[in-house]
C-alpha cells in the first residue's frame, strides 16, 4: 500500500546531513515547478464527455524529482492514470527548508472537463 512504499522509499534512506522529510507549509517557499506536463485527457471519456478528477500524492526530493506519485482518489480509473502519467514526469526547483534542500509531501488535485482546454495544473502542488 502507499504508506509501504513511502516507509520503503523515505524511511529505510539515509537522508543525509540537512535533509529532512517535511510539509509544504514548512518550507521557505513552494518548490517552483520546472517541468509540468499536462495529463491527457482520456479519449474515450472525453468522447463520451464524461468529467471527472483525481487526486495525486506525491513527494518532491531535494533535487526536485518526483517520487511514489499515488491515486489518491479519483472518479474514474481512466483519470486517476492520465494524472499519474502526468506527475511522474514533473520537476521542481528543489525544495528548500531553512536555506537546506529538502523532501517534502505533496498533493495535486486533477478537473477533467470535455468543453475545456487543458492547462497546467493551478496551484501545482
Amino acid at each position: 500500500d502507499f504508506q509501504e512504499t513511502v516507509n520503503a522509499f523515505f524511511g529505510r534512506q539515509n537522508l543525509g546531513v540537512g535533509t529532512s522529510l517535511c510539509r509544504l507549509s514548512e518550507l521557505d517557499a513552494i518548490p517552483e515547478p520546472v517541468n509540468l506536463v499536462v495529463p491527457e485527457y482520456p479519449a474515450d471519456l472525453k468522447a463520451q464527455r464524461v468529467e471527472g478528477g483525481a487526486l495525486v500524492s506525491f513527494f518532491i526530493d531535494e533535487t526536485g524529482r518526483v517520487h511514489v506519485a499515488a491515486n489518491s482518489g479519483s472518479t474514474r480509473p481512466e483519470f486517476a492514470a492520465a494524472a499519474l502519467a502526468a506527475v511522474k514526469q514533473w520537476t521542481f526547483a528543489p525544495p528548500m527548508r531553512k536555506g537546506y534542500p529538502t523532501r517534502v509531501f505533496a498533493v495535486q488535485e486533477f478537473n477533467f472537463a470535455p468543453d475545456k482546454v487543458p492547462a497546467a495544473p493551478k496551484g501545482a502542488v
